[in-house]
């Protein structure tokens, strides 16, 4: 059936797009976990300024990435519809 062919495809596309946004945060999140581990080797407290800092970024990609996956996942749902938008006849007579 062509509506359940088009929530496959649709559903495969979402899937694809969540894990690519899935990766992507990843790789920024554990770029920042390498600052923070670098700044706690240096000593710095927990309470400094530059790792609370960091610590935000992460929170606020966490944030982002569920943003970005509900926000796709709302789009899963695919209602088709047809409407009629123009009728008529037309006859051609030579």
């Amino acid at each position: 059936d062509a509506d359940e062919e088009l929530r496959r495809r649709n559903s495969a596309l979402i899937d694809n797009r969540i894990e690519s946004i899935r990766q992507a945060a990843q790789i920024k999140i554990q770029q920042v976990e390498g600052i923070l581990g670098r700044l706690r080797a240096d000593g710095r407290p927990e309470d400094d300024g530059i790792v609370r800092l960091h610590r935000g970024r992460i929170t606020n990609l966490r944030e982002n990435l569920e943003e970005k996956v509900q926000e796709l996942e709302s789009k899963r749902r695919v209602v088709v519809t047809f409407s009629l938008i123009l009728g008529g006849l037309v006859q051609f007579e030579p």
